[in-house]
């Protein structure tokens, strides 16, 4: 979980998939105003999703494919202070 003052921003989940033989971790780096997340080399070719609620609601149902993140094992994307959470998860599509 990161935290941007007192507001929950992003939480980082993994999702176990039948294409790969094992989970992984999703990391992470803050620089700026930007959000770097990666994982192994290994797991290129699983999709990042995204889902953005309040902080009221939390994790909801609906995620969102990262565009072209299908394609490496690095992502940069801006943080947006306004959403009042943001939850990412890596799964083999």
């Amino acid at each position: 979980m990161i935290y941007f003052g007192h507001r929950r921003y992003v939480s980082l989940r993994r999702a176990h998939s039948s294409g790969v033989d094992h989970p992984t971790n999703i990391m992470f780096q803050v620089t700026g105003n930007n959000l770097t997340l990666n994982w192994p080399a290994v797991h290129t070719g699983c999709q990042l999703q995204v889902q953005t609620h309040s902080t009221a609601q939390g994790l909801g149902t609906n995620w969102f494919n990262v565009a072209d993140s299908s394609t490496t094992n690095q992502i940069t994307v801006p943080i947006n202070t306004a959403n009042g959470c943001v939850f990412y998860r890596l799964i083999y599509p």
